[in-house]
Protein backbone atom coordinates (compact mmCIF):
# COMPACT_ATOMS: atom_id res chain seq x y z
CA UNK A 1 0.00 0.00 0.00
CA UNK A 2 1.24 3.55 -0.93
CA UNK A 3 1.96 5.38 2.28
CA UNK A 4 1.66 8.51 0.69
CA UNK A 5 -1.37 10.73 -0.91
CA UNK A 6 -1.32 12.60 -4.00
CA UNK A 7 -2.29 15.76 -3.19
CA UNK A 8 -4.64 18.16 -5.14
CA UNK A 9 -5.37 21.67 -4.35
CA UNK A 10 -8.45 23.70 -4.84
CA UNK A 11 -9.60 27.10 -2.76
CA UNK A 12 -12.01 27.07 -0.64
CA UNK A 13 -15.54 28.06 -2.53
CA UNK A 14 -14.25 25.04 -5.74
CA UNK A 15 -13.83 22.56 -2.87
CA UNK A 16 -17.01 23.01 -1.63
CA UNK A 17 -18.29 22.64 -4.88
CA UNK A 18 -16.70 19.21 -5.77
CA UNK A 19 -18.20 17.96 -1.66
CA UNK A 20 -21.14 19.10 -3.01
CA UNK A 21 -21.10 16.89 -6.11
CA UNK A 22 -19.60 14.16 -4.02
CA UNK A 23 -22.71 14.45 -1.43
CA UNK A 24 -25.55 15.27 -3.98
CA UNK A 25 -27.95 11.55 -4.38
CA UNK A 26 -28.23 10.35 -7.23
CA UNK A 27 -30.44 8.14 -9.31
CA UNK A 28 -28.53 4.35 -10.44
CA UNK A 29 -26.89 5.35 -14.04
CA UNK A 30 -27.99 3.07 -16.10
CA UNK A 31 -24.60 3.10 -18.48
CA UNK A 32 -22.92 2.34 -15.44
CA UNK A 33 -24.70 -0.62 -13.96
CA UNK A 34 -24.57 -1.85 -17.68
CA UNK A 35 -20.53 -1.65 -17.60
CA UNK A 36 -20.53 -3.40 -14.01
CA UNK A 37 -22.75 -6.13 -14.79
CA UNK A 38 -20.79 -7.61 -17.79
CA UNK A 39 -19.23 -11.13 -16.99
CA UNK A 40 -15.76 -11.45 -16.46
CA UNK A 41 -13.74 -12.72 -18.77
CA UNK A 42 -9.94 -12.10 -18.11
CA UNK A 43 -7.95 -12.29 -15.05
CA UNK A 44 -6.66 -8.93 -13.70
CA UNK A 45 -4.22 -8.98 -10.84
CA UNK A 46 -1.46 -6.86 -9.09
CA UNK A 47 2.02 -6.31 -10.84
CA UNK A 48 4.70 -8.79 -9.46
CA UNK A 49 8.57 -8.29 -9.98
CA UNK A 50 8.22 -11.15 -12.73
CA UNK A 51 6.17 -8.92 -15.14
CA UNK A 52 7.78 -7.27 -18.67
CA UNK A 53 6.87 -4.71 -20.28
CA UNK A 54 9.39 -4.35 -23.21
CA UNK A 55 6.53 -4.71 -25.71
CA UNK A 56 3.73 -3.47 -24.29
CA UNK A 57 2.81 -0.02 -26.49
CA UNK A 58 -0.65 1.60 -26.06
CA UNK A 59 0.08 4.34 -28.72
CA UNK A 60 0.99 6.72 -25.37
CA UNK A 61 4.70 6.78 -24.92
CA UNK A 62 4.02 8.51 -21.13
CA UNK A 63 1.35 5.47 -20.07
CA UNK A 64 3.92 3.06 -21.48
CA UNK A 65 6.70 4.13 -19.44
CA UNK A 66 4.52 4.78 -16.63
CA UNK A 67 3.85 0.80 -16.69
CA UNK A 68 7.92 0.00 -17.05
CA UNK A 69 8.17 2.34 -13.70
CA UNK A 70 5.21 0.70 -12.17
CA UNK A 71 7.11 -2.76 -12.66
CA UNK A 72 9.90 -1.51 -11.06
CA UNK A 73 8.34 -0.90 -7.99
CA UNK A 74 6.75 -4.40 -7.84
CA UNK A 75 5.58 -6.05 -6.10
CA UNK A 76 2.34 -4.15 -5.50
CA UNK A 77 -0.24 -4.97 -2.72
CA UNK A 78 -4.03 -4.25 -3.14
CA UNK A 79 -5.92 -2.44 -2.66
CA UNK A 80 -3.92 0.32 -3.74
CA UNK A 81 -1.60 -0.69 -6.79
CA UNK A 82 -0.91 -1.39 -10.39
CA UNK A 83 -3.28 -3.94 -12.14
CA UNK A 84 -3.09 -5.85 -15.07
CA UNK A 85 -4.76 -8.20 -17.18
CA UNK A 86 -2.28 -10.50 -18.85
CA UNK A 87 -2.89 -13.21 -21.61
CA UNK A 88 -0.66 -15.88 -22.43
CA UNK A 89 1.90 -14.19 -19.70
CA UNK A 90 1.86 -11.10 -21.54
CA UNK A 91 0.69 -8.14 -20.34
CA UNK A 92 -2.31 -6.30 -22.86
CA UNK A 93 -3.22 -3.58 -20.29
CA UNK A 94 -3.08 -2.01 -17.03
CA UNK A 95 -4.48 0.23 -14.66
CA UNK A 96 -3.49 2.45 -11.15
CA UNK A 97 -4.97 3.15 -7.75
CA UNK A 98 -4.08 5.53 -5.25
CA UNK A 99 -4.67 7.44 -2.96
CA UNK A 100 -5.37 11.40 -3.28
CA UNK A 101 -7.06 14.04 -1.54
CA UNK A 102 -7.84 17.56 -2.23
CA UNK A 103 -6.70 20.12 0.23
CA UNK A 104 -7.73 23.83 0.79
CA UNK A 105 -5.68 26.79 -0.67
CA UNK A 106 -6.29 30.04 0.09
CA UNK A 107 -5.37 33.12 -1.09
CA UNK A 108 -3.25 35.65 0.61
CA UNK A 109 -6.26 37.58 1.72
CA UNK A 110 -7.98 34.95 3.09
CA UNK A 111 -7.87 32.89 6.97
CA UNK A 112 -7.56 29.32 6.86
CA UNK A 113 -10.19 28.11 8.16
CA UNK A 114 -9.63 24.87 10.32
CA UNK A 115 -13.22 23.58 9.49
CA UNK A 116 -12.08 23.32 6.09
CA UNK A 117 -11.17 19.98 5.88
CA UNK A 118 -9.01 17.57 2.96
CA UNK A 119 -11.22 15.77 0.80
CA UNK A 120 -10.02 11.80 0.51
CA UNK A 121 -10.33 10.30 -2.45
CA UNK A 122 -9.55 7.39 -4.44
CA UNK A 123 -7.73 8.44 -7.71
CA UNK A 124 -7.23 5.87 -10.43
CA UNK A 125 -4.18 8.08 -12.37
CA UNK A 126 -3.79 5.98 -15.78
CA UNK A 127 -5.66 3.41 -17.81
CA UNK A 128 -4.39 1.66 -21.00
CA UNK A 129 -4.47 -0.98 -22.84
CA UNK A 130 -2.17 -2.57 -25.26
CA UNK A 131 -2.79 -1.57 -28.97
CA UNK A 132 -2.69 -4.82 -30.28
CA UNK A 133 -6.08 -5.12 -28.26
CA UNK A 134 -7.79 -1.95 -28.54
CA UNK A 135 -11.53 -1.98 -29.58
CA UNK A 136 -12.20 -5.35 -28.09
CA UNK A 137 -13.59 -4.44 -25.05
CA UNK A 138 -10.34 -4.94 -22.71
CA UNK A 139 -10.63 -1.25 -21.76
CA UNK A 140 -14.01 -1.27 -20.51
CA UNK A 141 -12.98 -4.55 -18.36
CA UNK A 142 -10.00 -3.17 -17.05
CA UNK A 143 -12.57 0.01 -16.35
CA UNK A 144 -14.96 -2.11 -14.51
CA UNK A 145 -12.77 -3.73 -12.41
CA UNK A 146 -10.57 -0.48 -11.13
CA UNK A 147 -14.19 0.39 -10.42
CA UNK A 148 -15.03 -2.88 -7.96
CA UNK A 149 -11.28 -2.60 -6.30
CA UNK A 150 -12.18 1.15 -5.59
CA UNK A 151 -14.78 0.74 -3.44
CA UNK A 152 -12.75 -1.96 -1.15
CA UNK A 153 -9.44 1.18 -1.81
CA UNK A 154 -12.02 3.59 -0.45
CA UNK A 155 -13.12 2.04 2.82
CA UNK A 156 -9.30 1.83 3.61
CA UNK A 157 -8.73 5.50 3.15
CA UNK A 158 -11.91 7.00 4.15
CA UNK A 159 -12.92 8.16 0.88
CA UNK A 160 -16.15 8.37 -0.80
CA UNK A 161 -15.21 9.00 -4.62
CA UNK A 162 -13.21 8.04 -7.24
CA UNK A 163 -11.58 10.95 -8.92
CA UNK A 164 -10.21 10.21 -12.46
CA UNK A 165 -8.44 13.32 -14.49
CA UNK A 166 -8.51 11.89 -18.22
CA UNK A 167 -5.36 12.24 -20.18
CA UNK A 168 -6.97 13.83 -23.06
CA UNK A 169 -9.70 15.66 -24.84
CA UNK A 170 -9.79 12.53 -26.69
CA UNK A 171 -10.61 10.36 -23.73
CA UNK A 172 -13.21 11.81 -22.46
CA UNK A 173 -16.17 9.92 -24.28
CA UNK A 174 -14.47 6.69 -22.68
CA UNK A 175 -15.71 8.49 -19.37
CA UNK A 176 -19.10 9.89 -19.97
CA UNK A 177 -19.94 6.83 -22.12
CA UNK A 178 -20.00 4.67 -19.02
CA UNK A 179 -21.83 7.50 -16.92
CA UNK A 180 -19.30 8.88 -14.62
CA UNK A 181 -19.85 12.69 -13.91
CA UNK A 182 -17.67 15.67 -15.38
CA UNK A 183 -15.86 17.64 -13.17
CA UNK A 184 -17.19 21.17 -13.39
CA UNK A 185 -14.95 23.36 -16.11
CA UNK A 186 -14.19 25.82 -14.07
CA UNK A 187 -12.28 22.79 -11.38
CA UNK A 188 -10.77 20.30 -14.53
CA UNK A 189 -12.06 20.21 -17.76
CA UNK A 190 -10.51 16.60 -18.04
CA UNK A 191 -12.09 15.24 -14.17
CA UNK A 192 -14.66 12.52 -13.81
CA UNK A 193 -16.22 11.68 -10.49
CA UNK A 194 -17.92 9.06 -9.44
CA UNK A 195 -19.10 7.78 -5.93
CA UNK A 196 -18.32 5.27 -4.36
CA UNK A 197 -22.01 4.76 -3.03
CA UNK A 198 -22.55 4.94 -6.79
CA UNK A 199 -20.73 2.19 -7.70
CA UNK A 200 -22.25 0.20 -5.00
CA UNK A 201 -25.76 1.02 -6.13
CA UNK A 202 -25.28 0.28 -9.65
CA UNK A 203 -23.72 -3.63 -9.22
CA UNK A 204 -26.18 -3.83 -6.34
CA UNK A 205 -29.47 -5.13 -8.66
CA UNK A 206 -26.93 -7.23 -10.47
CA UNK A 207 -26.06 -9.38 -7.54
CA UNK A 208 -27.11 -12.94 -8.35
CA UNK A 209 -27.25 -12.88 -11.90
CA UNK A 210 -25.44 -14.39 -14.49
CA UNK A 211 -25.54 -12.10 -17.63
Amino acid sequence: MEKRSHRLTLQRKPLAMVKLLIAAPRPVEPALQALLGRKRRIAIAPLTAADRAEDFSCGTEELDNALRRDIAKAPHTAPFACYAARIDGRIVGFYRLRKSRIDCVYSDSEETDASVTPLPLVEMPRLAVDRHWQGKGLGAALFADALRRAVDAGAAAGASALYIHALSEDVKPFYVKHGLRKMPEMIDRLGFIVTLQDIANAERPLDGRTS
